[in-house]
């Protein structure tokens, strides 16, 4: 919608005067343009009108509204305010900066982010996945061919956004393609979704409290792709925000800047009304599917019992988390070999002391693997990364060791805090999933069902420094 703003905000824009970008504030989104998929389309209304409640110096500010024409009455779906910028030699051009200093501003921040940046993360299995989660882009918008997040932070990611490119003139004349901005908003999905690797509600755009885009975003047809960082920050409400910047693929030029950009869940209770209707039309009920006990085989209860996960399932799912511990393991104790312990605490010494003690029965054939099949794991390229997507996209169990073990090296070292590092609700999350395991275990023990592996919790490490105590959990054959 924004893209047609744009090329609306240009039409009116002066002929005498060059345009240097566009500047976009108080973006409201009410409800999504739901487009056909037969040729007629859907009809599109477009209105700007000046703004004279505000006053620049170099250009007018517009007040725009979208509707849909699809009915009756015109459906309001977007408004907001946008405004052309001209090239000019004002000294003022963001919050008392020069555009010099502004859009450096701007690149130090990508730039930090760039840094940050280390693990690349599937595309391909990136879209599989938010398809099953309800979002389908479909190929024209699956626009993220590179994806990277950070080990540290989960709110940072970066990507890499194909430029669209065509021979006739119409399509130079634009500033910017849909199916790009669509694109680059999509690196805040990687962070709702922590890379898909969480079924979160399908969210919708709601909310963008400053846009600026450069009028020569994509008219450079020597350019193939543009570089993307997205951040996301906590309002004061307890609400999630995101800042997006794009540049070129030599980093040299900014082309986007967006700040608060603000998504809804499209089931939220306690959202705006979204005004999504399916092709029934608008629901007043819900339904809500409860197994009747007394109709149910003790097949039936099993499956339940243990959320859906066959006695094979769950058993594989041990081994591969023994696995990814034991390589951790090893991995930590490697980092540490020259690292003098005379300065840690007590529980500290135990862990260190019970870590060369696994690595001791590993080197004895006392555990599932043996030495020379976890070293094999780690020189392999991608099995590691594939190992940790495939525990935590299979429960809450899974996504929490296997962010223990993402930065183990660092939290022994003191490099990070845990409380950051297994902060937010990650650590309710997974136990209440153990409350629930334990209760269905319980159940499932009444119909004989083998669900008890033998699980050991580790010495941990609680120091009065920390105030935290940290488990981690080891699998014995």
């Amino acid at each position: 919608m924004l893209a047609m703003v744009i090329e609306a905000a240009k039409l009116a824009a002066s002929p005498q005067r060059t345009i240097d970008g566009f500047s976009i504030r108080d973006a409201i989104f009410h409800s999504p343009l739901l487009i056909p998929d037969d040729p007629k389309g859907v009809e599109i209304i477009v209105g700007l009108q000046q703004d004279t409640s505000i006053k620049e110096t170099n250009s007018s500010w517009f007040g725009f509204r979208i509707h849909g024409a699809e009915r009756k009455t015109p459906e309001e779906h977007c408004r907001g305010s946008i405004q052309v910028i001209y090239a000019s030699n004002d000294a003022e051009f963001h919050n008392d900066l020069t555009k010099h200093e502004w859009l450096e501003s701007r690149k130090k921040t990508y730039e930090a982010v760039d840094k940050a940046c280390t693990i690349s993360i599937d595309t391909a299995q990136f879209y599989h996945r938010l398809a099953q989660y309800g979002y389908e882009y479909g190929p024209a918008f699956n626009q993220i061919k590179t994806l990277r997040r950070s080990d540290i932070n989960k709110g940072q990611v970066l990507c890499e956004i194909p430029i669209f490119h065509r021979d006739d003139c119409e399509a130079t004349r634009v500033t910017i393609h849909p199916t790009v901005l669509h694109g680059i908003l999509q690196a805040t999905t990687a962070i709702y979704t922590t890379m898909a690797t969480r079924e979160m509600p399908a969210a919708l755009p709601t909310r963008i409290d400053e846009l600026w885009i450069s009028s020569a975003s994509c008219s450079d047809s020597a350019m193939e792709c543009i570089k993307v960082s997205a951040v996301s920050n906590t309002l004061a409400a307890g609400e999630k925000a995101y800042s997006i910047i794009a540049v070129d693929n030599k980093r040299q030029r900014v082309f986007i800047s967006i700040d608060g950009f603000q998504v809804t869940a499209a089931d939220a209770q306690e959202a705006h009304e979204l005004g999504i209707l399916s092709s029934g039309g608008s629901l007043c009920h819900h339904l809500d599917w409860r197994p009747d006990v007394d109709l149910l085989t003790i097949d039936d209860l099993k499956r339940i019992s243990n959320g859906q996960q066959t006695p094979e399932e769950r058993v594989q799912f041990y081994r591969d988390l023994d696995l990814l511990l034991t390589i951790y393991i090893l991995k930590a104790l490697e980092h540490l070999r020259d690292v003098d312990c005379a300065d840690f605490g007590a529980y500290m010494k135990r862990y260190m002391a019970w870590m060369s003690d696994q690595k001791r029965r590993l080197e004895a054939g006392e555990c599932r693997f043996t030495t020379s099949e976890c070293q094999n794991a780690i020189a392999t390229e991608g099995f590691v990364d594939g190992l940790h997507h495939k525990l935590e996209s299979a429960s809450k169990e899974g996504l929490f060791f296997s962010s223990v073990c993402r930065g183990l090296v660092k939290l022994l070292k003191r490099e990070i805090n845990p409380e950051d590092h297994l902060g937010g609700p990650l650590v309710a999350e997974y136990c209440r999933e153990m409350v629930r395991i334990s209760i269905c275990a319980a159940t499932c023990r009444l119909f004989s069902y083998p669900v008890n592996p033998r699980l050991c919790a580790i010495p941990g490490m609680n120091a009065s420094e920390n105030t935290w105590t940290f488990w981690a959990t080891k699998i014995h054959s």
